[in-house]
């Protein structure tokens, strides 16, 4: 009676640490009872459609995400005006310059407007280049942001097995209750065990290895790759590329500007007609005045 407690007691124990064991012994038939399994009940999750941001939420998604950019990288503080932002000073001095002295013979009409077309073109594709340049540096830099901050994490992630960490523990436990149950059917299904949780244990392992080592190459390929975007020079300086393109925009939109005055006198000085008034200058929406007001002369 007393073996039939102890050994009562060591198979509670070894439920209680995870290990369900198929014990078929005759001799402790009588002993033995039925295991009752509580399945546990999950009500369903019921998924909410998502909710895309207003426009106004997603005006300030984009500066607040511009703002924590350029708190780790202020180089990217350029981005905070526009081309045509910029340009606004310039465009107002030509305005007062140009009527003291034309800088263009406003009686050549047509020459003109071919070259405000022209120049507008350009400027037009220029003003593309710079809000896809503005969209690639702003990502970049949030990119390096999310890289640095998730260095740490990811890698603890990864150092995270919970199945190894309970094969180990059972690994640990095992011996003894092998020892205990000898060489009946109950000790040869847990020295199976054993042998198994040790695999898993040691394969294990080897795969954090093989994840940390991985991971290790990839954040170094990517901090290789965003460390370019302070280096003057290249394709991924995204800051500095958007400068030069500003410097291309101001110079043809205030070559633009200035034959615009011109057209615009001359109009009036060689066929004594007014033409539509040249569109006020903004910061948001001139240069498209500015190209439908040269389309419709």
């Amino acid at each position: 009676m007393e073996d039939s407690l102890e050994r009562r007691s060591l198979l509670l124990s070894l439920a209680a640490s995870g290990s369900l064991l198929a014990l078929s012994s005759t001799a402790d038939a009588q002993d033995s009872s039925e295991r009752v399994v509580m399945k546990r009940s999950v009500a369903p999750t019921s998924l909410k459609d998502a909710q895309a941001p207003t426009k106004s939420q997603a005006s300030q998604f984009w500066e607040d995400l511009k703002s924590r950019a350029k708190a780790a990288y202020p180089a990217l503080s350029v981005f905070d005006n526009s081309f045509e932002q910029g340009s606004v000073p310039a465009l107002n001095k030509i305005t007062n310059d140009e009527d003291l002295k034309l800088t263009h013979n406003p009686r050549l009409i047509e020459p003109l407007l071919g070259d405000i077309a022209s120049l507008l073109d350009r400027c037009v594709a220029y003003r593309r280049e710079g809000r896809e340049l503005e969209i690639a540096g702003v990502a970049a830099g949030a990119s390096n942001i999310a890289t640095l901050t998730l260095q740490s994490s990811e890698k603890d992630l990864a150092e995270i097995n919970v199945s190894a960490d309970a094969a180990r523990k059972l690994v640990e436990e095992y011996p003894e209750a092998v020892a205990a149950f000898g060489q009946n059917p109950a000790g040869k299904q847990l020295k199976a065990e054993l042998s198994a949780n040790q695999i898993i244990d040691q394969r294990s392992d080897e795969r954090k290895s093989l994840i940390l080592s991985r991971l290790k190459f990839s954040q170094d390929l990517e901090l290789q790759l965003l460390s370019r975007h302070d280096v003057q020079g290249n394709a991924h300086n995204y800051s500095e590329r958007f400068e030069d393109v500003r410097r291309l925009f101001e110079s043809d939109i205030l070559s633009a500007y200035r034959r615009a005055i011109a057209v615009s006198k001359g109009f009036e000085s060689v066929f004594g007609i007014s033409p539509p008034k040249l569109p006020e200058v903004t910061a948001v929406g001139f240069l498209d005045r500015l190209v439908i007001w040269t389309r419709t002369q």
